[in-house]
Order: structure tokens, then sequence, then C-alpha cells
């Protein structure tokens, strides 16, 4: 306790007010984005989690439908990097390196000296998963004309909100957090048409996952990743050894298994014992990078279906446009769910409850129509899923 006292202390009376005397901004109102219309727009996310980062990823979309001819550059951290690289709303994108290593302080140095040369018109700070004084921070020494993000709830002061020119109000009660995302843009967007998560891979990109998953056939492929970083949102292993053993005696199915990190490796050997046909296995990789993540999605991307835990995978592979089935255990879908259509959520699941949710988005494939399937395995009508990013 004293120590979280010492905390508060040193950031609410010393630090934040250096801050606010350091950086001040001269506040704008709502009214001053009527007439607003930015020539080149810098937006950030630097925290450390890729389904964060991909949750968040309709913004840029809708800024680019908004201002077509802007230039719109995004600043992500190294680590989710792979994940917005290649971003075809994107002019482009920079790598912040988040270490106290002497090497990554100089990449993060030149990288400010190039940002500040561009003289942005807008900063937009993102932060509907978590709030970050660095990401404000790195945004303000950019030095935009404007800079615009989300005010805490409930707090009548932070540090990025005193560096913002315009802080877009939290809104009350429970929301998806990408309508939370949706709602920092609001003053210059205000009816955003897009909530699909969006990631776009290169015709190289997608032809080497074809050779890796050998796709040629009339077999149909299903992906299976049962990891995930957190023990209280995996569905439990026995339960997805159980599924891989019923799908397996389908012989026109294909099982592809993926694992992204080293830790993985016990995981697949568990589900994968005693089969009756052999999987594909992509991964793990023994030094996970920006090249691994990209080649384990773009494999994704080719599938007719996927299944997963709530994770960083699971956005990547929703935002592929790929027919999705998430498992969630220990998150709520209502908030976290990817928004795409392809996407489907199950909580809890029994494993025939997964099963039967399988092979009703398998046959759609072949029909116009879509179906939601819920925890039991009962249908709901609705449109047909979207097997695409947004165009």
């Amino acid at each position: 306790m004293k120590i979280r006292a010492i905390e508060l202390f040193i950031r609410e009376r010393l630090l934040m007010p250096f801050v606010g005397r350091l950086f001040k901004r001269e506040r704008v109102s709502k009214e001053y984005f009527l007439s607003f219309s930015p020539e080149k727009i810098l937006v950030s996310k630097i925290h450390h989690k890729i389904g964060d980062l991909l949750v968040e990823t309709p913004v840029i979309t809708n800024l680019r439908h908004r201002f077509p001819s802007s230039k719109i550059d995004f600043i992500s951290s190294d680590y989710n990097y792979p994940a917005i690289y290649n971003n075809k709303y994107l002019n482009k994108t920079y790598r912040f390196k988040k270490s106290l290593r002497l090497s990554f302080l100089v990449h993060n140095l030149n990288l400010l000296r190039v940002l500040r040369k561009e003289r942005y018109d807008l900063g937009i700070v993102l932060s509907a998963t978590a709030f970050s004084a660095t990401n404000a921070m790195l945004v303000c020494l950019v030095n935009p004309k404007i800079i615009m993000g989300l005010r805490k709830p409930k707090q009548t002061l932070s540090i990025p909100q005193m560096l913002y020119n315009y802080g877009v109000p939290w809104p009350d009660g429970i929301h998806h957090r990408t309508q939370i995302s949706l709602r920092t843009i609001n003053p210059i967007v205000p009816e955003p048409a897009f909530k699909d998560e969006t990631i776009h891979f290169s015709y190289l990109e997608i032809s080497e996952a074809k050779k890796l998953l050998m796709t040629e056939g009339d077999k149909t492929f299903v992906g299976i990743h049962a990891g995930g970083t957190r023990d209280n949102k995996i569905w439990k292993h026995d339960n997805y050894k159980a599924l891989t053993g019923m799908l397996s005696k389908n012989d026109k199915l294909q099982l592809v298994i993926f694992a992204g990190m080293p830790d993985e490796e016990k995981i697949i050997h568990k589900i994968i014992a005693g089969l009756d046909q052999k999987p594909i296995i992509i991964g793990p990789f023994k030094h996970p990078s920006y090249k691994t993540f990209r080649t384990m999605i773009a494999c994704i991307s080719n599938l007719d279906l996927f299944i997963g835990n709530d994770t960083g995978t699971l956005h990547a592979a929703g935002a592929t446009g790929v027919p999705t089935i998430g498992i969630y255990t220990g998150s709520n879908p209502s908030r976290w769910k990817p928004l795409n259509r392809n996407v489907h959520a199950l909580w809890n699941p029994e494993v025939e409850d997964v099963k039967t949710a399988i092979y009703s988005l398998l046959e759609n494939k072949l029909h116009p129509q879509g179906k939601e399937i819920n925890k039991h395995g009962n249908s709901a009508s609705v449109s047909a899923p979207a097997f695409s990013a947004i165009d």
C-alpha cells in the first residue's frame, strides 16, 4: 500500500503537473472539426498485444474512406508490427521499439526525427484496449497540429488527456472495444461504416503459404490453434484432443494444427496423438518473429475454416475473412469478438457443440445463406458471411 501511495504521489503531484506545463496544448471544441480536413494523419498504438491492435484497425479503414487522398501513417510496437504491416489503407507503417536498450533508444530517436519532418496535421492516439502515457507522449513529441484521443473514464485528469487538443469522452456502459475505438474519431468520422478488423498479405506471402499447406485436391482444410497466453482463456486441451479425433475420422477433411510459440509443442503432441489421419503442422517456431507470424496467418487465410481460443491469432484469422469459430472461456465475446461477420463465437462449449458449428459452417460454403451458431448448436438465419476484407 505504501509503494502504491508513493507511485500515486509521484504521478499526480510531480509528473503530471510537469508534463502539463512542458507540453501544454490549446484545447479545441468539437465544432473545430466541422471544417477540418487533414492532409497528413498519424495514428499510434504501441501496446504489446496483437489482438488489441487488430480490434482497433477499423479506425484505419474508416479514416481512409473519409479522407481518400490523405497521407495516413501508423506507429506500431515492434511486437505488433507483423499484424499491421502491408495494410492497404496505410501509406507507411513505423516500428517503435519498447525497450531501454541503447540500440533501441537510438532507433526511436531516429524514428522521432523522421516523423517530426512529416509535419502531421492530426495525431490520433488509440487507447480503447489500454491507456498508455508512452503512446500519448510519443505522438506529442512528433508534434502534429492537433492531437485527439479518448479521455479516461471516471477520471478528471491523466497524462494522455493533458497532451490532447481534444479528448473524446469514454462512453457510458459496456461496449464492444471496436465501438469504443471508433468513438476516438467521432469528431471527424461521426458515422463510421466499417467495423471489420483487417490484415493484408502480398501475393508472394499467399503463394508461399499455399505451398506449405499443399492445398491442391478436393479436401476441405480445417485449422486449429489450441494455444494461448492466459490459462483462463484456453479451452481444455482434452477438448481439443476429442475434437481432432472426431474430425480426423472424416476423410474429406484435412486438419491443419498451428502453434506459434515454442511452449505450444507439447500441446500439439497431445491433441494429435492417435489420430486416424496425419495432420499438417505449422510451427511451433523456435524463434517467433515477424516472418513466422506472417507465414502462420497467411496459411490460415488459405483454409476453409479456423477454430481457436480468444487470442491474437484468432483476431488475425477473422481479419483474413476465413470462416472462424472463436471459443471463449474467460473473456466476454460481446466486448472482444471480432465484428467481422465470418467470425462466430461459442461460450464455454461442449465438444459436440463445436463439432455441430463446424459442419454447419462448412455446409454454408455450398449455400448462399449463412447461419449463426449458439452454444447448443441451434442456428438462426443471418446474411451470408463476408469472406473477404472490406474493399
